[in-house]
């Protein structure tokens, strides 16, 4: 395990990086090889990793996000650093893969140096790598994570996304606040995100009085033609459709195909 000043330092980055400050401020002299040592120990770095989507299906998130965490460790070393020391930034592509995800963290956690993990970009994925940090010590902040189990696999979990749950009554407020408590159906991705986001928006439409008449899955990364399922769903003649994408790619061909003549 990492020891406890190293993770102290690791939690004032992760602070400053999420709300974009910084410190100045400088290590008190003191005096000995004790002062020697914690000078030489305050001129390394603070190293953290960034790791998600680079390529694969959701690298249009993980670009971003990546971009975003590069330029909040820029604007903290030129304001001085943390406790007057820099941050280092390495990056790894998990493509967006759970599996991909559990390599990139036991690569992560086998580098003694490192001591903040910032991603994933995926519930999924973040989950998944999730049990890796918390043995090696490596505190997680998964920024878009809303899994609303995250949180509660470690210690060492962190998220600033908003849970599903709130989400879910949101998102279902705004629905029958603009279309009414009509028939709706839901076609969702069956990710962590996709089938967490979808049951809890399901749930609390019912619990509105709302009928959910079609509740229909898709395998995120495979399905391409998205026709027989909104034909399915179309025979139950809902007047609204809830749709729970992995991505941007997945959402607008779904609304590709429900423009086609009969859907």
């Amino acid at each position: 395990m990492k020891n406890s000043m190293k993770l102290l330092a690791a939690a004032a980055a992760i602070g400053l990086l999420a709300a974009g400050g910084c410190s100045n401020s400088q290590p008190a002299d003191t005096a000995g090889a004790g002062a020697s040592v914690e000078s030489k120990a305050l001129e390394q770095p603070i190293k953290l990793a960034y790791f998600g989507p680079v390529t694969g299906n959701s690298m249009q998130y993980g670009k971003s996000l990546s971009e975003g965490v590069q330029l909040a460790v820029e604007l903290v070393n030129e304001a001085g650093g943390v406790l007057g020391r820099q941050i280092e930034l390495v990056g790894f592509d998990d493509k967006g893969d759970p599996k991909e995800a559990v390599n990139v963290a036991n690569k992560i956690a086998s580098d003694p140096e490192i001591e903040v993990a910032i991603g994933s970009f995926a519930s999924s994925a973040s989950m998944s790598a999730a049990p890796v940090f918390e043995e090696a010590g490596v505190m997680q902040l998964a920024a878009t994570c809303s899994h609303p189990d995250f949180v509660g696999m470690g210690e060492l979990m962190f998220s600033n996304a908003m849970s599903m749950g709130i989400e879910a009554r949101q998102y279902a407020d705004n629905i029958i606040a603009s279309c009414g408590k009509k028939d709706t159906a839901i076609i969702y991705a069956n990710t962590d995100w996709g089938v967490t986001n979808s049951g809890n928006v399901r749930s609390q439409l019912q619990e509105e009085g709302v009928n959910v008449v079609a509740y229909e899955g898709y395998i995120s990364g495979q399905t391409t033609d998205f026709t027989p399922i909104l034909a399915k769903i179309k025979e139950q003649g809902p007047e609204i459709l809830y749709v729970a994408a992995a991505n941007y790619q997945e959402g607008a061909n779904i609304f590709k195909a429900g423009d086609q003549p009969g859907l």
